[in-house]
């Protein structure tokens, strides 16, 4: 019983101390006394970088954002003005809300942007795998600055994102939460006869086009593509909004080219379920990861048709392929730890059927959980980086030294 109580001592005497040490480290960071402090989630609110290298700017162990003085940063507006009249400018702390902006000593919190922050995608004149063009998705503050956000290998001839790749902070868990789905843009990417692609969205066009190439007799049928919220093609993220922390950030994720078709029922379950765990072991295990999510195959309903599936179908032209599988390689550059997911894109398949392209290793990786009882809401499981580029040889190469099961 002595020993008992011991031990139970030292254990609360060892997380009082934890606490002290993490209390006292928060304190340093933020709460010196001539530190600054950014509120930077409001309405209008600009972005916050540093350049050399060009990096996105997040709240420390705080929602503001903590400087120290005399530490300069760059606040912007690409699309859009400062209040002030330029896009950018750099800004030095002097303390609390206090800044030197353009000569003046002036509270950070007057300036905003007198438009919605603007994104665009563009390609970099650069080759990426499996003969793709590298396109970067982020925000011009001006001919020389850059703020890049995603990076994506495209395939200009299939139209068909083969990866992209973007850092998820350790801060995620407070990002924006307020910022509404905007539309999807399309951007100079798409050569399609004159046929936007929002429009091979539509449940009406889509069920029309996936009947045609099953050759399924009635182009209103709704053997496959059924009415509802589950069985059609959704835009499926590649890069999702949920892992950005600024609703400018969020809204940068809507361009065609960072999205694939996945099947509604899959992209709600079982995908969301494994992009929410992802930003969960960042924000509790205090870890920033980079994260590339990819395509791969082509999708073949078998019962129908051995007809290759694609979102734009006018033979002999077909373009937009509809992925066989998504998948997820989590990488921590710090320790170079690194796992891949991968999930199915089929609510016709059954467990009979399945096939893995690499060997299972879900019961390693100790912060996730799968349930893959119902398959129809897409089956996913994990794999070393390694064992999958076997398949997916275009899967970027990294410096993988173990499995990041922790």
């Amino acid at each position: 019983m002595l020993r008992k109580s011991i031990i139970v001592g030292i254990v609360v005497f060892v997380i009082l101390v934890v606490v002290a040490i993490i209390a006292f480290i928060t304190l340093e960071v933020c709460c010196k006394p001539n530190n600054c402090e950014i509120p930077p989630i409001h309405k209008n609110a600009p972005l916050y970088a540093r350049f050399y290298p060009a990096e996105f700017v997040y709240p420390n162990h705080d929602h503001n954002l903590i400087l120290e003085k005399g530490e300069s940063i760059t606040v912007g507006c690409p699309g859009s003005k400062l209040n002030i009249g330029v896009i950018s400018i750099e800004v030095t702390c002097i303390s609390s809300t206090l800044f030197s902006i353009l000569g003046n000593n002036s509270d950070i919190t007057s300036l905003y942007c007198e438009d919605k922050v603007k994104s665009i995608a563009r390609y970099t004149n650069k080759l990426c795998e499996n003969d793709g063009q590298e396109i970067e998705v982020g925000f011009e503050l001006n001919k020389t600055q850059f703020l890049r956000q995603i990076r994506i290998c495209f395939n200009v001839s299939s139209l068909n994102p083969l990866y992209s790749e973007h850092n998820l902070t350790r801060f995620i868990d407070n990002h924006d939460k307020s910022r509404r789905r905007p539309f999807f843009m399309e951007g100079s990417f798409y050569n399609l006869n004159k046929t936007e692609v929002y429009k091979l969205y539509n449940r009406i066009n889509q069920r029309n086009t996936i009947n045609q190439q099953l050759q399924i007799p009635n182009p209103n049928s709704t053997k496959v593509i059924k009415d509802g919220f589950s069985f059609y093609l959704s835009r499926g993220h590649l890069s999702p909004k949920a892992d950005f922390f600024y609703g400018s950030q969020q809204n940068a994720t809507f361009f065609y080219v960072n999205s694939a078709p996945q099947w509604g029922i899959i992209n709600s379950k079982s995908w969301n379920n494994l992009e929410w765990r992802i930003r969960s072991f960042a924000s509790k295990g205090n870890k920033n990861l980079q994260i590339f999510t990819g395509t791969f195959g082509n999708l073949v309903l078998n019962e129908y048709s051995s007809h290759q599936l694609y979102l734009y179908y006018n033979p002999p032209s077909e373009k937009i392929p509809i992925p066989e599988v998504f998948w997820k390689v989590v990488y921590e550059e710090i320790d170079q730890l690194g796992v891949a997911f991968i999930g199915t894109n089929n609510p016709f398949l059954n467990k009979t059927s399945l096939k893995l392209l690499c060997n299972d290793i879900s019961k390693s990786v100790k912060w996730i959980e799968f349930n893959n009882k119902n398959i129809t809401e897409g089956f996913t499981y994990a794999c070393e980086v390694d064992d999958l580029r076997k398949t997916i040889k275009y899967i970027p190469q990294l410096h993988v030294n173990g499995i990041l099961s922790k």
